[in-house]
């Protein structure tokens, strides 16, 4: 790509910008490196793993690089034989486990991620030299004991030797102050030697080596000679350590060296995932698209933003290289022919006319630099549907070229790059001319545009030109291939509304401004008698024309907004439509399964009814009795209506509150709520002198007088006993309602499991989700006769003691398998 192109069109702050969203210092190498290329494929590429980017930021937002480290120099170093220090260590340990990090996350979205995720799969984390490392070296870059057995024995030795010798130090320094020859018990170091501080006085009483002595003089740090041979014996013990140190680190480098080409791969590798990540990031700042990357040399770039201008940017539409008004675009000839051939011709140069500062520049510009972003992988800011053409080259004459150096003047200047352009420029590359023909006689200069513009459109070469010469108006109109645009002009704020207006050329507002600004009305007749007649009839038609388009303009707008609006309801009614089908099918699954219950249920009493019938003590007739009332009560059963649910539509019911009194409906019992309920749905009923846990779904609220008529308040819950002698025609008899709980205290031990397994299938049967038998605590006969009986009975799921509050070790929660 041509580097001057570069420059004008300020692709080097793009990059720059790109930069700051990098994660590491390699990946910033990149961003700023970033060329554009030709190839569609490497473009397609490029900018497919930047919309996988964004996807894997949707996805997951936490994903960061974590501690990535460019360690390729320290790899390199360790390739030729060098020793690397812990530190680098322990950031290539950082490295390697934050690329296994790196390559798990993104293989798991690898679905959503397939070209990231094809990437990801080639980073190899060398795992076995991570284990070494981390085995050896400390977070603080410290090499451990564990590092290897000699280190260990090594730095055992220095700490007793270390111990020896702080000992007798100590045992000198106090004796010495015990006689007067040292001020303060305090050990200190000179030289890489242990010494204490001796009066200067003294030096030749205290028996040792002088090492140094006090600014003033008055002390002086001596070795004993005591200490002498352990101070020897500490220093070698170092030289061992800092030995064997040194060959653990020599040997852990040797590990990086063997694996030095899959670090160096893994750092390019994660620098290109955090490349795509920062296209990605930057893309969404801009909120940028992923555009179509044509082969017919051709583009559309509908509302197109320069993506370094700030504030409120007004969007552009640009085109070229389409055949206007054809949606099916004919296929690009290789050789433009240089016959005139207005019927399918395509446009392959635009002319873009219009006030100064109204945007013509920075239109140009910005069709140039999209190109240039697109072809380098990041997404482009314009609407969706903006499609890009691959060019080789890209050439910018833009802005004051003027060289005082060169002696060369402003026109001189921008001619001397024309010329260099129209040299190397093809059919394959994109050339953008700014101010064409400026600079000198305005006859010759448009003369010169004219034929320059003829020459690039019978060469096939692609290009957008800004002027100022109304002469190229009518040559854009008459030469087939060129196109006019313009810059639109607001006449009543005198402001340029910068909306490029492609079809239409600029307008003359000379004298319109001139009368806003209040020139005298005669000056202008004389202007307006100055002017061609033919040339103001053409300025009132182009007039009428740009009305029209504005007009046409609040026209789509406003279907825009009425069709947006209409789809948002649509969208609503469908949505609302499925949340009925849905629960249609909720509440026709729920009624199959509450079917289905109540037949099991019936079928599952009708077989104990038979099994009842079987035991040896049981009374024949009331068995075959109960037998027929069972078969009865499943016929009815069956025959009863499934309760259908309906949807409420009132207003919602408040929430429940402790204290309210409420119905347990699969206990059959009335209570008062005791907690709200909590994040699993759970709360706690206080029924009677029990407390239960339940679903906020099996509660509802009651009044009191309810509540007294499921479960009276005046009467006390039963206290549910059974003697031996009671008969099954009994019972039945005098049927009541299965108490929560069966009090058996006082009762023989051989009279106990009768009444519990009687207990136990009435409370099955019944549908009990659990009951408390109540057996004391005493001498634990009754607990321990009960608990073994219990066990291995296939009506039960659980057995466990009660909690304090509902009788402790005096009572057993037995929960059963309804």
């Amino acid at each position: 790509m041509d580097p001057r192109a570069l420059t004008t069109l300020e692709f080097d702050t793009v990059r720059a910008r790109l930069a700051d969203f990098a994660a590491f210092s390699a990946s910033r190498e990149l961003a700023l490196a970033s060329e554009p290329v030709a190839s569609p494929l490497t473009i397609n590429l490029a900018l497919t793993e930047t919309s996988e980017a964004r996807r894997l930021l949707e996805l997951a937002p936490d994903f960061s690089i974590r501690s990535v480290r460019d360690v390729r120099e320290a790899a390199t170093t360790a390739r030729i034989g060098a020793t690397l220090d812990p530190r680098v260590l322990v950031d290539l340990r950082d490295h390697l486990e934050s690329v296994a990090s790196i390559r798990n996350a993104v293989l798991r979205l690898g679905g959503d991620l397939p070209n990231l995720a094809n990437r990801a799969s080639t980073l190899d984390p060398c795992s076995p030299l991570v284990r070494s490392l981390r085995d050896a070296i400390s977070d603080d870059a410290e090499v451990l004991d564990r590092a290897s057995p000699e280190l260990g024995r090594a730095r055992t030795q220095v700490r007793t030797a270390y111990n020896r010798l702080m000992d007798t130090l100590r045992r000198i320094l106090d004796s010495a102050v015990q006689r007067g020859l040292a001020q303060e018990p305090l050990i200190t170091m000179r030289a890489g030697r242990y010494v204490v501080p001796i009066r200067a006085t003294s030096r030749n009483v205290f028996r040792g080596i002088v090492h140094d002595e006090s600014a003033s003089g008055a002390t002086v740090f001596m070795e004993p000679i005591a200490a002498v041979a352990l101070n020897n014996d500490w220093r070698h013990a170092q030289i061992l350590e800092a030995k064997e140190v040194e060959r653990v680190l020599a040997a852990l480098s040797a590990l990086v060296a063997a694996v030095s080409e899959p670090i160096i791969a893994s750092v390019n590798t994660v620098a290109s995932i955090d490349l795509a990540i920062a296209r990605g990031r930057y893309a969404l700042t801009l909120d940028a698209v992923h555009p179509e990357v044509r082969t017919d040399r051709a583009f559309n770039l509908p509302g197109a933003r320069h993506p370094l201008l700030r504030g409120g940017v007004v969007p552009i539409d640009v085109h070229l290289g389409l055949v206007p008004g054809c949606e099916a675009q004919p296929p690009f000839p290789e050789t433009p022919s240089p016959t005139k051939s207005v019927a399918g011709q395509r446009v392959t140069s635009l002319l873009i006319t219009g006030p100064n500062t109204g945007g013509k520049t920075v239109a140009l510009k910005t069709a140039g630099l999209l190109h240039l972003m697109a072809q380098s992988g990041m997404h482009i800011p314009a609407l969706p549907g903006a499609s890009i053409a691959v060019f080789e080259n890209i050439y910018a004459d833009i802005g004051d070229e003027q060289s005082i150096e060169q002696s060369l003047s402003t026109f001189s200047s921008h001619l001397t790059n024309i010329v260099r352009i129209l040299k190397v420029a093809t059919s394959a590359d994109l050339v953008l001319l700014d101010e064409l023909g400026a600079g000198t006689d305005p006859v010759e200069g448009s003369a010169l545009a004219r034929a320059m513009i003829s020459h690039l459109v019978s060469r096939g070469i692609l290009t957008i030109a800004t002027t100022h010469y109304s002469e190229l108006k009518a040559f854009a109109y008459e030469t087939p291939g060129v196109q006019n645009a313009s810059v639109e002009f607001n006449l009543q704020t005198l402001r340029p509304t910068y909306r490029l207006q492609i079809g239409v050329p600029g307008r003359s507002n000379a004298l319109a401004i001139a009368e806003r600004l209040g020139l005298p009305e005669a000056i202008l007749s004389d202007a307006r008698s100055l002017i061609n007649p033919e040339e103001r009839r053409i300025d009132d038609m182009l007039a009428g024309i740009l009305d029209e388009r504005a007009r046409a303009r609040d026209a789509r707008t406003t279907a825009a907004r009425i069709e947006s609006e209409v789809r948002v309801r649509l969208a609503n009614l469908e949505h609302r439509l499925a949340l009925l089908d849905e629960e249609r099918e909720a509440i026709l699954l729920r009624a199959r399964e509450e079917a289905t219950g109540l037949v099991d249920e019936a079928r599952s009493r009708i077989r104990r009814a038979q099994s009842a019938t079987l035991r040896p003590d049981a009374n024949p007739a009331v068995g075959a009795q109960a037998l027929k009332d069972l078969e009865a009560a499943a016929r009815e059963v069956l025959a009863r209506p499934v309760r259908q649910t309906r949807r409420e539509t009132g207003p919602a019911e408040t929430p429940l509150r402790a204290g309210e009194r409420v119905h347990v409906t699969r206990l059959g019992a009335a209570g008062v709520l005791v907690t709200a309920p909590d994040a699993s749905g759970s709360v706690e009923v206080q029924l009677g002198t029990l407390r239960t846990k339940v679903n906020i779904s099996e509660v509802t609220r009651v009044s009191r007088r309810e509540a007294d008529a499921i479960t009276p308040a005046s009467v006390p819950e039963p206290r549910v006993t059974y003697s031996r002698a009671t008969s099954t025609a009994n019972r039945q008899a005098n049927a009541q309602p299965v108490g929560l709980q069966l009090d058996v205290r006082g009762s023989r031990a051989d009279d106990v499991v009768p009444q519990v397994d009687r207990y136990l299938s009435d409370a099955f049967m019944g549908g009990m989700p659990w009951v408390r038998i109540i057996h004391g605590k005493g001498t634990g006969v009754l607990r321990q006769i009960i608990r073994q009986h219990l066990a291995g009975n296939p009506m039960i799921r659980q057995v466990a003691a009660a909690s304090p509050s509902d009788g402790g070790e005096g009572a057993t929660i037995v929960h059963l398998n309804n």
